[in-house]
């Protein structure tokens, strides 16, 4: 790389060097993040509204229920209850939270005779709970013991929060760079 191929990168900037002393550096790298847009970048996680899992057990493990009994569990203790109200973990300490307004969808369909949980939950920084949290959940409510080696959890999708509220892919958001 020649110095005068830097020069001419540079000079896109606005920012002009002075002969063998170079460039300011604090300005020079505002004027870069500015050119680049990075000081008008959103934070990704803030972007990130939801998400879609598939839950699955692994082989060599077995469901302690059948699809058509994890359909009424489900039923039962997490859509005919107004709320589904556990206890979560934070940092600090331990409360009481409703994750019933979090998890936007939940069914049990089957895949190999084998039953498999869909879930959309929240999973933004404000609002953020794991699929496995959710199924662990079920698990207790159902009086089951849960062993998190049994189950694989595939993430589909993940989507943003659009102005009007609806959920929007990630990948519908941007446009190709080629």
């Amino acid at each position: 790389l020649e110095p005068i191929q830097v020069r001419k990168d540079l000079a896109i900037t606005g920012i002009i060097g002075k002969p063998k002393r170079g460039y300011p550096v604090a300005p020079l790298i505002a004027a870069i993040e500015h050119f680049l847009s990075w000081d008008d970048a959103k934070k990704a996680m803030s972007l990130v509204a939801a998400a879609d899992y598939v839950l699955s057990f692994k082989d060599g493990y077995e469901s302690p229920y059948t699809i058509e009994e994890w359909k009424e569990a489900i039923d039962k203790h997490f859509f005919d209850e107004p709320s589904f109200v556990v206890m979560k973990n934070t940092k600090k300490s331990e409360r009481e939270v409703d994750i019933k307004p979090l998890v936007y969808k939940l069914t049990v369909m089957e895949n190999n005779k084998k039953p498999e949980f869909f879930m959309q939950v929240s999973t933004g920084s404000i609002d953020n709970i794991k699929p496995e949290f959710v199924l662990h959940a079920i698990y207790e409510k159902c009086g089951l013991d849960y062993n998190p080696l049994a189950i694989q959890i595939h993430r589909q999708e993940v989507y943003a929060r659009k102005d009007d509220g609806t959920l929007i892919c990630l990948l519908d958001m941007g446009e190709e760079i080629s």
